[in-house]
């Protein structure tokens, strides 16, 4: 786990649906040990990857506590709010949620959308020297990324304009006099595109980290704050009150191509929103054979901005899309408010860092592949399915994943249900009782032909025809329906012993597989079992008897002599008792 990267996993929370892999454009995930990884030098930090998380296990780098050191330092710092605010936070005012930033202790707050304003000037400029080829707007982080990763034939197309966050930032700068500035907004790759560029853009903080850092300090954003002195001057105005005009579009698909129209531009212009909507755009076209000039308006996420990883999720894209309308003041006549003396901030703006380094993707040799899809039993064409289930689009680039260490062989869904086959089979075949799966109708699902063997030659002859008796009524075989109803409806086991069925015993254990769905059944005939113990106790009783007779004949004989005995010993002390002479015994005396 890297926490240093604007997107980074918590494992212990990622349930191995590899939904992530699936969804990322650029397969910048690594599997684990069952739990998907980030791999930072592969991600653009679109953030697609936490919109699809079931588990909410994706997380977006906390710079809370960074941008509270920026506030306790000596240098001021002011806070760049994306025009996306109006959706986020809709219903606060927009004077409410400046002076609620300055309590947070930002010495001053402007809109991103009056660089955005300069961004379209300088667009304009830059297209009138244009002869031919493709023009792409850097306004998106991540789509700036992915192309100079990922469509390299497309590097040099990016426009050499900054964003318009990188360009309000120096526009703040400018008007302060230095400082430090935060940018505001629904972004996470704004994070990636302030770590490229520090000196200009101090920190990027999302909408959601806002939150906190509100809940962190009890302030309730309702809540109206005075004191609003000490903001720079972008348009003549406080920042409060400049209107940013065309600018806060942006967000919107197709936003920044009406304020290009605004400025008197001729080229032909599309938008494009997602990355796989641009990658397949872009497909097979060699920018420099493009005889006419073209621009294009790119956006990683699809409906824009306004649909961010990190936007709330409480307003749907058409509500959203008309309150930026509103706020940016579009009149009925199709104008927008708002204006800004571009030539003013153009001279002395800087362009962006360098772009990424290319991704060169590894071409692995064909018996490589063949031994990696092996691994997973496909072993013939037919057995590559292409069913994306492990998050890859076929399996030979699930093959190439796992030549890469990015893929384990127990994201192949086909193989592994074919293991579990292979060893629920075996162990229904090896295990000597009876077993039997019964669904809620209690049909069987599967059965073994022990438990078949069980039930007479009739039945045997059914298993042998369609192993497995899928379909057959268990209660035309076992009938225990009130046991099977049992086990369903409570989903306990239930054992019974010794239970008689026609002239046989069985021992009978019914347990739960899936909750009123799925039961088991483990019969073991015990009626040779139980006969040949009662044939042991019978014997064992018999021999008892006989024990009993001889120490009964034993006792007999004991008592006849010992009855003789006491006659005698009897008879012996009366002859020498007391008040008996010697003469009476028979006995004389010396003479």
């Amino acid at each position: 786990m890297d926490r240093q990267h604007p997107v980074f996993t918590i494992q212990t929370e990622c349930h191995d649906c590899y939904k992530c892999v699936r969804q990322c454009p650029v397969k910048a995930i690594r599997v684990e040990d069952g739990h998907a990884a980030i791999i930072p030098e592969l991600c653009i930090a679109c953030g697609h990857c936490l919109k699809v998380c079931p588990s909410r296990a994706k997380r977006v780098r906390d710079d809370i506590g960074r941008a509270r050191l920026l506030l306790s330092g000596t240098e001021p710092v002011y806070a760049s709010i994306a025009p996306s605010w109006v959706s986020e936070f809709s219903g606060i005012r927009r004077e409410i949620l400046f002076s609620t930033l300055r309590r947070l202790g930002f010495a001053g707050v402007s809109e991103t959308a009056l660089g955005a304003n300069l961004v379209s000037f300088q667009m304009v400029e830059e297209m009138k020297t244009m002869t031919g080829g493709a023009l792409i707007s850097s306004a998106c982080p991540a789509a700036v990324e992915f192309i100079a990763r990922y469509l390299p034939d497309f590097r040099d197309s990016l426009s050499k304009v900054p964003s318009p966050a990188l360009v309000h930032c120096q526009m703040l700068q400018k008007i302060a006099g230095g400082g430090k500035v935060v940018f505001i907004g629904p972004c996470s790759a704004k994070k990636l595109e302030a770590d490229r560029n520090p000196q200009i853009m101090s920190l990027a903080l999302t909408f959601q980290d806002m939150r906190k850092w509100l809940e962190q300090d009890g302030i309730d954003l309702c809540e109206d704050f005075p004191g609003r002195s000490g903001s720079p001057d972008v348009s003549g105005e406080s920042d409060e009150s400049a209107e940013p005009g065309s600018g806060s579009l942006y967000p919107v698909p197709g936003g920044m191509i009406e304020t290009l129209r605004m400025n008197d531009s001729s080229l032909p212009m599309f938008q494009i929103t997602g990355l796989a909507n641009l990658e397949r755009y872009l497909a097979g076209i060699d920018p420099a054979k493009l005889i006419n000039p073209v621009f294009l308006e790119v956006l990683a996420c699809e409906g824009g901005c306004l649909e961010g990883p990190c936007m709330s999720d409480s307003r749907c894209g058409l509500m959203a899309a008309l309150e930026v309308y509103r706020v940016a003041g579009v009149a009925e006549s199709g104008e927008l408010s708002g204006s800004l003396n571009a030539a003013h901030f153009s001279s002395g703006i800087k362009s962006a860092g360098s772009l990424p380094a290319r991704y060169y993707s590894k071409n692995h040799e064909e018996p490589m592949i063949r031994r990696a899809l092996a691994r997973v039993g496909k072993t013939t064409p037919e057995d590559e399915l292409n069913c994306g289930g492990c998050g890859y689009d076929t399996c030979r680039n699930f093959a190439s994943a796992l030549l890469e260490e990015k893929a384990e062989p127990a994201m192949c869904a086909s193989w592994m249900r074919r293991r579990a086959a292979r060893k629920a089979n075996a162990l229904l075949r090896c295990i000597p009782s009876g077993v039997v799966i019964v669904d809620s109708n209690l049909d069987i699902i599967e059965c073994n032909k022990s438990f078949a063997g069980m039930f007479g030659r009739d039945i045997e002859l059914v298993f042998e025809a369609r192993p497995g008796m899928t379909g057959a009524r268990i209660c035309r075989i076992l009938p225990l329906e009130e046991l099977f109803r049992a086990a369903l409806r409570t989903g306990q086991d239930i054992s019974r012993e010794h239970l008689p069925l026609g002239e046989r015993l069985f021992h009978i254990t019914i347990f739960t597989i899936d909750p009123a769905q799925t039961i088991g059944v483990i019969v073991r005939d015990v009626t040779e079992t139980e006969t040949r113990r009662e044939q042991i106790a019978c014997r064992a009783r018999e021999v008892i008897q006989k024990n009993l007779q001889t120490v009964q004949e034993i006792a007999c004989r004991l008592g006849e002599h010992m009855a003789d005995t006491e006659i005698l010993l009897s008879s012996i002390a009366e002859d020498y008792g007391p008040g008996r002479s010697s003469d009476d015994t028979g006995f004389g005396k010396e003479g």
